[in-house]
């Protein structure tokens, strides 16, 4: 079973995390003409109090809790390997490679591969170097990010994307009618282009250095499975974000962003974001305007999923039609990336 369930992941991975044959090449920004921003002690102090505790391990082996026990002439030389990462904008190979280990999910028995949930290790020292780039991308981007993204956000939560469904629905008059569509993506984190996540980077603002570091830590990504101490081939990681690592969720809402601009460009539509999790609602007493609107926000959402490289599920994309009686219906189109 040990062996079956690694060829599973190993196979899993490999078909998830190959991008498509026509993207295009990652364009790394020059830093040549850009200022650099040393990291200071006192921000390595806090990142490093932000190290989470207790948790297994990556490649190297390191526990948090051991950079958090080293002198001050530890963290100086920690300091300086930080600064010349991102002074170059290169990640060391180590800090690319995770173990993918399998875990089984509660209540769930053994003999079946689907009852066990994949969970990558990565480097705890990369994490670290991850927490302040981090910090750095979300002090420049947080204020631009379009309000109805709630995921992954300071005092945010799907409390918000709920309350922006809820309002529509109370905004609907006597007589009105409603339709919600809940997009699903399909694995929306593991299939987003480099490239793409780069650009929007970019299109913040954010400084070169930290993109160009960002970038490279994207590139060159490998993974291994761990299944009773027993690692598998290297596995090759060539588009998505990073799972397992600080900045996966940042990068993945930044991203997606355009999306939200997008969308809040068709005007009687709207829409709400948890992460990959997308909601767009339409009120009014005319179907044949209802349909009409989400059919296009449904046509900008899969021309824009297009041009990241991901892909909507037809299949698992669902509708609600509220204050509508007999067999009233929406006829809707989801072409499948």
């Amino acid at each position: 079973m040990s062996t079956a369930l690694a060829l599973a992941l190993e196979r899993m991975h490999k078909a998830r995390s190959t991008k498509a044959p026509h993207a295009p090449e990652m364009r790394i920004p020059s830093t040549r003409r850009s200022t650099f921003r040393p990291i200071t002690e006192a921000v390595l102090d806090v990142a490093l109090r932000e190290l989470s505790s207790g948790t297994a391990p990556g490649d190297d082996e390191i526990h948090g809790e051991e950079l958090n026990e080293r002198g001050r002439v530890a963290k100086k030389c920690v300091l300086r390997l930080f600064n010349c990462s991102l002074f170059t904008g290169q990640v060391p190979a180590k800090w690319k490679h995770g173990i993918i280990v399998p875990l089984l999910k509660p209540n769930k028995p053994a003999s079946s591969r689907a009852s066990f949930r994949p969970v990558t290790l990565t480097s705890t020292v990369c994490k670290l170097m991850e927490r302040i780039v981090a910090r750095r991308v979300r002090d420049c981007v947080e204020d631009k990010l379009q309000p109805q993204q709630a995921g992954f956000r300071p005092v945010r939560s799907t409390l918000d994307t709920l309350m922006q469904v809820t309002s529509a629905v109370r905004r609907r008059k006597d007589g009105g009618k409603m339709a919600a569509v809940f997009i699903d993506y399909a694995r929306a984190f593991d299939s987003v282009d480099h490239n793409c996540i780069v650009k929007a980077l970019m299109s913040f603002g954010v400084e070169k250095h930290s993109v160009a570091w960002i970038a490279d830590f994207l590139q060159g990504r490998t993974a291994q499975v761990r299944v009773n101490n027993t690692l598998s081939e290297d596995i090759s990681l060539t588009c998505g974000v990073p799972q397992g690592s600080v900045l996966e969720p940042l990068l993945f809402i930044v991203t997606v962003d355009s999306l939200s601009k997008r969308l809040n460009c068709i005007p009687g539509l709207q829409h709400g974001n948890f992460a990959d999790d997308l909601t767009i609602v339409c009120t009014s007493a005319d179907l044949s305007a209802i349909q009409q609107t989400i059919q296009q926000g449904l046509d900008c959402i899969t021309n824009c999923s297009e041009k990241h490289y991901m892909e909507v599920s037809a299949e698992r994309t669902e509708y609600t039609l509220l204050g509508s009686h007999g067999k009233n219906t929406l006829k809707l189109e989801v072409s499948e990336t």
